[in-house]
């Protein structure tokens, strides 16, 4: 699969990470003092494949003697300060919402690992440790996120716009055929005079 930017190997205790900065997400709620906001959440995609291709195929990460594949989109925000339902506090790093090819950690026959089990937290420490360094290692990422993001909306919108010019283009083209065919109608002026638009 076609990644945003090149893949970045990150070497963990499991095995190697892929990780690419991704298009930020577009986050909209309501806040009480501002109003209905957007907020933009520069996005990480990691991968435990380096063709970013479907973990449920394709496992590398090794846990306890058993394969493993990662497929995951992150968001950095810090939470620490929150607890969550279990009375811990939250993490730095979230999945997105969208996952690709359903995403999550793999076992080696395509399943998926069960949140809160010992494996799935061992993994996800792995991938969050990873995307630190990757964070620490190169600062600005965040902002290539939120570019990727725009960069992409002003591709779709000039080629909405493309497209409207096309389709305005041919309507013009039509008005103009029929303007030629009202014109060698003859209708004298008279009769002319009795339209009302």
């Amino acid at each position: 699969m076609k990644t945003p930017t090149v893949p970045v190997a990150m070497e963990t205790q499991y095995g190697t990470l892929y990780i690419v900065v991704a298009a930020a997400d577009e986050y909209s709620y309501h806040d009480t003092e501002r109003g209905n906001v957007t907020d933009l959440r520069p996005v990480l995609w990691v991968c435990s494949d380096r063709e970013f291709g479907d973990v449920r195929k394709s496992q590398s990460w090794t846990l306890r003697k058993r394969a493993y594949g990662v497929h995951y989109r992150l968001y950095r925000e810090d939470r620490r300060h929150l607890l969550g339902a279990d009375g811990m506090p939250m993490d730095v790093w979230h999945r997105s919402g969208y996952q690709p090819y359903e995403g999550k950690f793999r076992t080696d026959n395509g399943g998926e690992v069960t949140f809160g089990t010992a494996t799935y937290n061992a993994l996800w420490n792995a991938v969050t440790e990873a995307a630190d360094t990757f964070a620490t290692r190169n600062p600005g990422w965040e902002a290539l996120s939120r570019y990727l993001l725009h960069d992409a909306n002003a591709t779709r919108e000039d080629g909405k716009g493309a497209a409207a010019r096309q389709e305005a283009a041919a309507c013009d083209a039509e008005a103009d055929k029929h303007r030629v065919q009202r014109d060698g109608t003859r209708v004298p002026d008279t009769l002319l005079a009795t339209i009302q638009y």
